[in-house]
């Protein structure tokens, strides 16, 4: 992948994660605090372990969503603050690595709540694919710093 290339997949794929990671954390935020509440209270109300449970479930979920929307959101700032300035390659190179796997982990445990939906399995291929863009440019620019073409 040429330079140019890289700097601008890094500056566009890094402002997609930024805008994703966004709406992932208030999706948890939302999970967590007013639905998990929800379900909390009408467990409470009908005095039912398995609903109890589920709102537990739902929260810690949603506390997953905002672990991974925060580490997502700053993988895309470094993605784009790397498009400018190859020092922080390194360091995107190994988050969005990080990523990779957590997306994998994620849609291990979707897989095993509901099973392969399509919509699953586009959203696996669509972060893996990101991710790998990410990965590849991010080298691309490390290697350019690391010779003084940057």
């Amino acid at each position: 992948m040429k330079l140019t290339t890289a700097q601008k997949v890094l500056k566009i794929v890094g402002i997609i994660t930024i805008i994703g990671a966004i709406l992932v954390i208030l999706l948890g935020v939302l999970a967590t605090t007013g639905i998990g509440n929800a379900v909390e209270q009408n467990a409470a109300a009908l005095d039912d372990a398995e609903v109890s449970t589920g709102a537990g479930l739902m929260m810690l979920g949603g506390i997953a969503l905002i672990v991974g929307g925060f580490f997502d959101f700053v993988t895309g700032i470094l993605s784009v603050m790397t498009s400018k300035n190859g020092k922080y390659a390194k360091v995107t190179l190994i988050l969005t690595i990080i990523s990779v796997v957590y997306s994998i982990v994620n849609s291990v445990a979707n897989y095993t709540k509901s099973g392969f939906t399509t919509s699953n399995v586009i959203m696996l291929i669509v972060e893996i694919v990101l991710s790998v863009l990410l990965c590849v440019a991010a080298n691309t620019v490390k290697v350019a710093f690391e010779e003084g073409r940057i």
